[in-house]
């Protein structure tokens, strides 16, 4: 019996959307099937199933461009009761919830629903499967980052903020995706009105993280974080257009309040004033003027300096060393 409503829900989503011309009572009759199936998913009353068959969550799913949002957002909630790490290919299953609910999806509700539902399945598994799952599902939930309207935008980069906080082999590629809307090109693009509580997220996140890494063993990562710091001030100074705008200048304070923070013992070691006053320094990061000597067995080399932003900064780029 479902195998055939399943085939015929297929027939009529083939005729009827495909084809605008259709009468509206047409469209409206392929909806009230839609609102009888999501029934028969949520109906607590389910005494003529044996069990609630899989192909009508199937079919639900298969059609949700079409439901209601508030129809697709209880079926979210549906589907993530049953996610449970450790249940077979419950991986694949989340990548696949992400594919439906986030990626292929543009509902705006929709899509930070779905992705809350991942930021939950993943703060319950991080110890054990963190690495697996940035892999494999969150990375691609990237992938139109650069097109995402700007709640969606700032929901992602509230998560990648976190993630770069912790231990992670891909610290770079969530990293990179944080700062991305304080490349040169983006910042010509970007509307500045729409996009100003994306932006001050961005480098507050960046400040954030910063600040997190030097109480690590992460010393590559700092001088990674530090150089963007310095290239967004450049990005920033060197566009007529935006430095002189409201936004840029509440970004640029941000960045200068971070650096500004940054304090020296009598060895030279890094450190930064918390907001209680006192400063914890580091014993890998070390600031001069001039190049480091040759590093030691627990110290590495210095960053090389065609990745050093360019000499038309405020600040002096090899400030920081490992």
């Amino acid at each position: 019996l479902w195998e055939q409503i399943l085939n015929i829900c297929y027939s009529l989503k083939a005729v009827i959307f495909p084809n605008p011309k259709n009468s509206p009572e047409v469209t409206l009759t392929f909806h009230q099937l839609l609102a009888n199936l999501k029934s028969f998913c949520f109906s607590d009353d389910i005494s003529y199933f044996s069990q609630r068959p899989s192909i009508v969550l199937k079919l639900f799913e298969e059609m949700t461009p079409y439901h209601a949002e508030a129809n697709v957002i209880e079926f979210i909630d549906y589907k993530a009761r049953g996610f449970h790490f450790n249940t077979n290919q419950w991986i694949e299953k989340l990548y696949n919830f992400t594919l439906t609910f986030f990626i292929q999806e543009t509902r705006v509700n929709v899509r930070i629903k779905s992705l809350q539902v991942i930021c939950d399945q993943f703060h319950s598994a991080c110890s054990v499967y963190g690495e697996q799952l940035i892999r494999d599902v969150i990375l691609h939930m990237f992938t139109t980052f650069a097109q995402d309207p700007p709640p969606v935008k700032l929901r992602l980069i509230q998560f990648v903020t976190e993630l770069c906080e912790m231990k992670t082999n891909y610290f770079e590629s969530l990293f990179s995706i944080l700062s991305q809307p304080l490349e040169k090109e983006q910042l010509k693009r970007v509307e500045f009105k729409a996009h100003s509580e994306v932006l001050l997220a961005v480098v507050e996140g960046m400040c954030k993280i910063f600040h997190k890494k030097m109480d690590q063993s992460s010393s590559k990562q700092v001088i990674l974080i530090y150089h963007k710091l310095i290239d967004s001030l450049d990005n920033i100074y060197s566009s007529k257009s935006i430095y002189k705008q409201p936004l840029a200048i509440a970004l640029r304070g941000n960045i200068f309040v971070t650096l500004l923070s940054l304090r020296a013992d009598h060895k030279g070691y890094v450190g930064y004033k918390r907001g209680d006053g006192t400063v914890r320094y580091s014993s890998y990061l070390h600031c001069g003027r001039s190049e480091p000597k040759a590093s030691t067995s627990h110290r590495t080399s210095p960053v090389d300096s065609e990745s050093l932003p360019p000499k038309s900064t405020l600040f002096h780029s090899n400030l920081l060393f490992e």
